[in-house]
């Protein structure tokens, strides 16, 4: 019987080698050591309704997470709630944010609608608190 001359890899001396180790892809998680230096941007629309005979209000519409869904809810609010504006401004911020106002959008009353962008904090940012006051306790606490 003849004999193989033929050489696995491992005998020809060029060994196998260790398969690379896949990445683990880290995720931010609560509680998790990973960090990222990119701070979260969330997007709010905000409203100023501007009464002729009262206080102005202002207030939030709603939060989103991207600014294309917050810049498509301003027009989309202004367009449900304020259709007859009369001579309507509007516009582009050099930050990407839209806004529009309106210096009558009925019964002499004004409007502004707009984005604007706020930071995230990072979970752990305040250090835990009580109550400032001293006088509450744990049972003393009350329905809201």
């Amino acid at each position: 019987m003849a004999t193989s001359h033929k050489r696995t890899s491992s005998a020809a001396g060029n060994g196998t080698s260790e398969l690379p180790k896949t990445k683990k892809q880290t995720q931010n998680t609560p509680g998790s050591a990973a960090t990222s230096t990119a701070l979260q941007k969330v997007y709010g629309v905000q409203v100023d309704n501007l009464p002729m005979y009262s206080d102005p209000e202002s207030g939030i519409d709603k939060i989103y997470s991207t600014l294309e869904d917050a810049n498509n809810a301003v027009r989309a609010y202004v367009a449900e709630t304020y259709e007859h504006a009369q001579d309507p401004k509007h516009g582009t911020k050099a930050d990407g944010t839209v806004w529009w106002s309106s210096d009558d959008v009925g019964e002499g009353d004004g409007a502004r609608v707009f984005v604007e962008i706020w930071d995230v904090q990072k979970p752990g940012s305040v250090p835990q608190q009580d109550w400032a006051d001293g006088n509450l306790d744990s049972s003393d606490e009350q329905e809201f």
